[in-house]
């Protein structure tokens, strides 16, 4: 199918495009090794574990699609494992679930772009892996004058806490 996608991009004048392109390392197939990576997948904030969360293996930090080893679905205890792999020095570990934001092994909190890397050997099993996906949040109320009647058309911010020069304030913008 790879081959269709070029000879359809050279057909329409994409040639210049391919022949720019970098080049990238093909990643390792997995079934080649004897090294082993395994995790659970937890809710963030209750740490409880997460059933059916897609988890991907790739060598790709931003887990692209050339760079995609292996996917799976956590079991009903959160916990996934991935077999039979190759030594490399970097894989990436990527979860999805719907009504979650994605994470990453390595990830603290959901903006972290990218996670932390793992190098395995063959033979080496890394048994750690510990991906945290957190569900999305909302703020509710009402805006109420003093005699408690509700305010119309009111402007309301939030605004994040932040540390400045040792000191909490408000932050905008």
């Amino acid at each position: 199918m790879r081959s269709t996608a070029i000879a359809l991009l050279i057909a329409s004048g994409g040639a210049a495009a391919i022949a720019q392109a970098p080049q990238t390392q093909k990643p390792p197939q997995a079934g080649a090794g004897t090294g082993a990576i395994s995790g659970v997948v937890l809710d963030g904030s209750t740490n409880q574990p997460i059933s059916g969360a897609i988890v991907t293996l790739s060598t790709n930090p931003r887990g692209f699609a050339s760079s995609v080893v292996l996917r799976l679905a956590s079991d009903s205890t959160g916990r996934f494992v991935f077999t039979r792999l190759p030594p490399a020095q970097a894989y990436f570990l990527l979860a999805v679930q719907f009504g979650y934001f994605d994470g990453g092994f390595g990830r603290d909190v959901p903006a972290d772009e990218e996670g932390r890397p793992i190098a395995l050997d063959d033979g080496e099993w890394f048994n750690g892996a510990r991906i945290q996906l957190w569900r999305p949040a909302s703020i509710g109320g009402r805006v109420m004058d003093e005699a408690g009647e509700p305010v119309v058309g009111a402007f309301v911010r939030v605004l994040p806490q932040v540390l400045v020069a040792g000191l909490t304030q408000s932050a905008a913008g």
